[in-house]
């Protein structure tokens, strides 16, 4: 093996267009006699004649020398002496065969095309130049004075195909040099831009680094490739005690102030992996005892110049602080709303009496109506964020029984009922006899009653509100569908947050105030359940709860998006 190494190597010094002088010469050498010990079977006279003795000796001797000589400190143009010196030398050989063929003379070739080689276009001239005054101009010189067409001939003929053969030498090589120097300055290009890529990768680790906000890079096959500091300590938190590295599923992340887990499918690296878009999604972080923080989440999908999916970037911001602040507010508010309950009830009876007892001008009695039923709407919010603000404080407390889920979706239809005449709502119910669950109640019927209230709320006068409860998947299914206004994808991401409520329902003043389905998500969640919907901007909604039968944890989830 290393035997081939010292051959290319060697044989890659020759073929150099800028060093290799010795290589060259030696393969030069070696030619020559090799050429002269075949010539010596035929003609040993010649070859042993003084004059070629002597050319041999001088070829030699400039072999040697070019062996020894320190070409890398001696000027380029230097180089040149030694093929002229070849070519020279060529030429007395040649003399000395004249009469007896031109093997010899052919020799001269090589030290011509390697003076094309390495000086290109001036090279080829000088050798040229150098073949005429070596072979050519002898030969006239031994045909004189019978010189004639024949003899010119044949003295240029070497010259001609000399410089015929070098200036083809010449041009490849000036080709090769320049496509060489297009190479490299490519080369050099691609080196500039690799040094600013990598020292704009620096500064965007730094600058990652640097920011007190978690950040989660992931590649198209949902693989995580980036992550910050802030995020490594978040990762930290959020780690089981005893694991020193754990998965994704296991970090420890729940709905913000319970313990109820947030389900796999719902976590936000995996909705990310699912190509979600979704911004201030909270959950919180750590063990429900303890160190624990209140992560507001974001995700964006990262699309490459060809439009195509390349991963996601996913954001963790601690909002505990504003969090904490928020719950203050609240609590301020629902203490506010305690305090206004009471009088707010002791009004309506009042009213009641008034407007019941006579003796109030129908004038007066529309104006008490009109007060009334502001109270009632009144009176209507502050029982919601009484009600919310016990959920958001602990969580829905459930205490579960044997239940069927079938007569609690009857239950529930019975209530809003009159609501749904009111608009001449058509309700159509596909109800089905269901196994008995574990669930709380009153708490469930909340839940189916919210979905319910929505779905006439948001459906347009006589539209259709549909029904249904069955079993499928080892779960009981309650759906409520509806024909109203219906959602955008971004508007369904994220409709269970807090206080959220769609561009179309503000714009058509449809009163609410965004909690009941975050408090329904709450409920069902607690049930070790799902809640999804699928919807279609002007056509409609439907909701989907799916409550595990019993000893039947494991149940797979419809087509539709799970929020």
């Amino acid at each position: 093996m290393s035997d081939i190494k010292v051959s290319t190597g060697w044989l890659t010094q020759a073929a150099s267009a800028r060093g290799g002088v010795a290589a060259k010469q030696w393969l030069f050498t070696g030619f020559v006699l090799a050429t002269s010990a075949l010539l010596a079977l035929s003609s040993s006279s010649l070859v042993f004649s003084q004059t070629y003795l002597t050319a041999a000796g001088a070829l030699v001797v400039t072999t040697l020398l070019a062996a020894v000589a320190p070409w890398p400190r001696i000027p380029r143009a230097v180089i040149a002496v030694v093929p002229l010196a070849d070519i020279a030398i060529i030429g007395v050989m040649s003399d000395v065969f004249r009469g007896a063929g031109s093997a010899v003379t052919l020799l001269a070739f090589l030290p011509a095309l390697w003076l094309a080689h390495v000086f290109r276009h001036v090279g080829n001239a000088v050798a040229i130049l150098a073949a005429f005054l070596a072979i050519s101009l002898p030969t006239a010189v031994d045909a004189y004075p019978d010189i004639n067409s024949v003899v010119v001939t044949r003295a240029l003929l070497v010259p001609l195909i000399v410089g015929q053969v070098g200036f083809l030498v010449a041009l490849g090589q000036s080709r090769l040099l320049a496509e060489r120097g297009r190479t490299q300055a490519a080369l050099r290009e691609k080196d500039d831009l690799l040094g600013a890529a990598i020292a704009q990768e620096r500064l965007l680790e730094n600058i990652i680094d640097t920011i007190d906000i978690g950040v989660v890079v992931l590649d198209r096959d949902g693989q995580i490739t980036r992550m910050n500091r802030a995020q490594r300590e978040l990762y930290r938190l959020a780690s089981p005690p005893g694991a020193d590295s754990p998965g994704e599923k296991d970090l420890l992340l729940r709905i913000p102030n319970t313990r109820i887990p947030v389900p796999e499918q719902e976590r936000p690296v995996a909705r990310a992996i699912e190509r979600e878009t979704f911004s201030n999604y909270v959950v919180a972080l750590g063990p429900a005892s303890g160190e624990g923080r209140k992560i507001s989440t974001s995700a964006r999908q990262i699309i490459d110049v060809e439009g195509h999916h390349d991963g996601a970037v996913v954001v963790f911001a601690d909002v505990t602080t504003y969090f904490d602040a928020a719950r203050r507010q609240q609590r301020f508010v629902a203490a506010v709303s305690h305090e206004l309950r009471t009088p707010l009830t002791s009004i309506l009876g009042y009213l009641d009496l008034v407007l019941e007892g006579g003796g109030v001008s129908d004038g007066d009695a529309a104006h008490l109506e009109v007060v009334a039923r502001n109270a009632e709407q009144l009176l209507s919010i502050v029982q919601d964020l009484l009600a919310t603000q016990s959920v958001q404080d602990s969580g829905p407390e459930i205490s579960r029984s044997s239940g069927d889920l079938s007569l609690l979706t009857q239950q529930a239809v019975e209530s809003i009922r009159q609501e749904a005449a009111a608009k001449h709502l058509n309700i159509a119910l596909n109800i089905q006899d269901t196994q008995a669950v574990s669930v709380d109640a009153p708490r469930m019927t909340q839940a189916i009653t919210n979905l319910l209230s929505n779905a006439v709320k948001f459906t347009p006068e006589r539209g259709g509100v549909t029904i249904g409860a069955h079993e499928r998947h080892n779960a009981v299914e309650i759906t409520v569908s509806d024909t109203g206004i219906g959602m955008s994808d971004e508007e369904q991401t994220n409709l269970f947050s807090q206080y959220y409520r769609t561009a179309t329902a503000k714009q058509q003043h449809i009163p609410g105030h965004g909690l009941g389905l975050s408090i329904t998500k709450l409920i069902v969640l607690a049930h070790e359940g799902q809640i999804s919907v699928r919807s279609t901007q002007g056509a409609g909604s439907t909701f989907t709860i799916r409550i595990p039968v019993p000893d039947s944890r494991s149940v797979t989830s419809p087509p539709t998006r799970t929020l």
